[in-house]
């Protein structure tokens, strides 16, 4: 009877006298998350901002030429071998190519671990199914922490790719179009002697 009382203590986050007040739930007011409140605040932003993504790519049917395909693979190996000057394979003209499909698919399944395991991190006796699923707390908070430095490299990797490809294309990722340059069709010049039908 008392393990059942103390389990429901820290799930309910209410205290039965058996332990101090405040020691069974995790707050802001907690000594050790003083100051990181833009952790929560940023948690938040980012995980909406991926639900409304997720959303839209799914609605508008973008996520055809997003998620990988069976060729992805093998062309991704071409791409990385290209890119490290090792082959002269030119990758086809499309929106995403293979290496693209792949690393975007997994920025967005590394979307859905940060949260989860945020969220284990966070409130680990409130959401012990999902603590206990990512095998405890600690398995947890070093999932986030690898997790966290795959988004570094990530960012890493697309801000080379960025600066190879040349002023243009990052321009283009910013402003979301491309600007270039058309010349303008060379005018016939008349001269003074030639007539000019009128209309």
């Amino acid at each position: 009877m008392r393990t059942e009382s103390i389990a429901l203590d820290l799930v309910t986050g209410r205290s039965s006298g058996s332990f101090p007040r405040g020691s069974t739930t995790v707050s802001i007011s907690n000594f050790s998350l003083r100051g990181a409140w833009p952790i929560f605040f940023f948690m938040w932003f980012f995980a909406l901002n991926g639900v409304a993504y997720v959303l839209y790519t799914f609605l508008s049917g973008e996520w055809r030429n997003l998620a990988p395909n069976r060729r992805s693979f093998a062309e991704a190996i071409q791409i990385v071998l290209h890119d490290l000057g090792m082959s002269n394979y030119e990758p086809p003209r499309q929106k995403f190519n293979g290496a693209q499909r792949i690393a975007y698919t997994a920025v967005i399944l590394m979307g859905a671990g940060s949260l989860l395991t945020g969220l284990a991190i966070y409130k680990p006796t409130q959401l012990h199914v999902i603590t206990a699923l990512l095998g405890g707390y600690e398995m947890a908070r070093w999932f986030h922490f690898w997790l966290t430095i795959a988004y570094v490299g990530f960012f890493l990797v697309h801000v080379a790719q960025v600066v190879r490809a040349g002023w243009n294309n990052f321009r283009a990722m910013i402003i979301g179009y491309q600007v270039s340059t058309v010349e303008s069709p060379e005018r016939d010049e008349v001269s003074d002697e030639q007539d000019i039908p009128a209309r």
